[in-house]
């Protein structure tokens, strides 16, 4: 079996994966499950873009936002709310690219209940991994 080197990069896990990588004319979803067991789901605001994949980070998802509890029940925001979620209380992140026609993020409207999706994108786990 060919053994392949893991190639090193000068950039966050979170860059390569919420700008990097990420089509033209899309925007990048996110589904966040916690370390509680609750679940977090929507479009990237923001996120920090410190090159160390340190668990001090943050990053903001908005609307439309989906809640979930620990126990699974859907639970309501604000209107308008968005999420500010550390990365020490992330356990697993699911990284979508959807194509910008599929939802209107100024005014939190989906044309559906799932984003339609342009190009998977793979896994962001504990901060700072990614399986294809």
């Amino acid at each position: 079996m060919k053994r392949f080197a893991p190639a090193l990069s000068d950039e966050s896990v979170w860059h390569r994966y919420f700008f990097i990588g990420a089509p033209k004319d899309s925007y990048v979803y996110l589904e966040c499950h916690l370390t509680d067991g609750s679940y977090v789901a929507g479009p990237l605001v923001w996120y920090n873009t410190d090159l160390e994949d340190s668990p001090d980070r943050d990053l903001v998802i908005g609307q439309p936002l989906t809640l979930l509890g620990p126990d699974g029940e859907s639970t309501e925001g604000s209107p308008g709310a968005q999420a500010i979620l550390s990365a020490r209380e992330i356990r697993q992140i699911l990284v979508t690219y959807v194509d910008r026609s599929t939802i209107d993020l100024e005014e939190g409207r989906s044309s559906g209940l799932t984003p339609g999706v342009s190009e998977p994108s793979g896994m962001v786990s504990d901060g700072s991994r990614m399986s294809e």
